[in-house]
């Protein structure tokens, strides 16, 4: 999401980009992620996002319940809400005009703008500054054929296991944080109108028996 987001602003200041995602498929799962859209995005989609389109609900503050539903506190604090695919194909649509349900009709680009590809299924597996030049070399994970590209600039967003930081930073450590996420939805249809009540406009916190757990909703 970084890479693309720094990828829209280099295209609009001309820059050709060239980004390599080493995913195979350009159809995206966001596994039905739900994220707020803090005001560093909110402000990268006022001035970057041509589609003008809706990307986000409104949330008037956070509440934390206990296990009956009661609320034991409100924090009165605006979210916007949002979900990790509707952003991921926002932001495919005015990098590369990718078209999807989430955006049928990508922006233009403009004359101003520079080149932008985006590569799927590209591992990068070295990174090389030889003489104010970087070179970049990947594998293709389909198996095609392996390449070499060269840049004046290279941004690692290449994940949590990231190649560019193991190479750039090998003595940065990424322990385990000590805790395991569940995710699941149901469909809003298929809940009590009490339920969509307590939810409604809210982001929600559930405290569980343990000190340790919640449910974030």
């Amino acid at each position: 999401m970084a890479g693309l987001m720094h990828g829209i602003m280099l295209k609009r200041f001309g820059h050709n980009v060239h980004i390599l995602e080493q995913n195979a498929s350009s159809a995206r799962s966001g596994y039905a992620a739900g994220i707020s859209a803090g005001p560093h995005v909110q402000e990268f989609l006022k001035n970057h996002d041509l589609t003008k389109l809706p990307y986000s609900v409104d949330a008037e503050g956070i509440q934390f319940l206990e296990k009956t539903s009661k609320v034991k506190r409100f924090i009165k604090k605006p979210y916007r809400l949002t979900s990790w695919t509707l952003l991921y194909y926002r932001l495919r649509a005015n990098f590369d005009g990718l078209r999807s349900d989430f955006c049928s009709d990508p922006p233009p680009a403009s004359e101003s703008d520079g080149k932008a590809i985006f590569d799927t299924g590209k591992r990068v597996i070295d990174v090389e500054l030889t003489d104010g030049t970087v070179k970049v070399r990947y594998e293709d994970v389909n198996g095609v054929k392996d390449g070499m590209l060269y840049a004046d600039f290279v941004i690692g967003a290449d994940g949590a296991n990231s190649f560019i930081r193991r190479k750039v930073l090998p003595n940065v450590q990424r322990p385990y944080a000590g805790y395991v996420a569940f995710r699941g939805t149901v469909p809003q249809r298929d809940v009590s109108e009490e339920t969509n009540r307590i939810f409604d406009g809210r982001l929600s916190v559930c405290n569980m028996s343990k000190p340790k757990n919640y449910i974030l909703l």
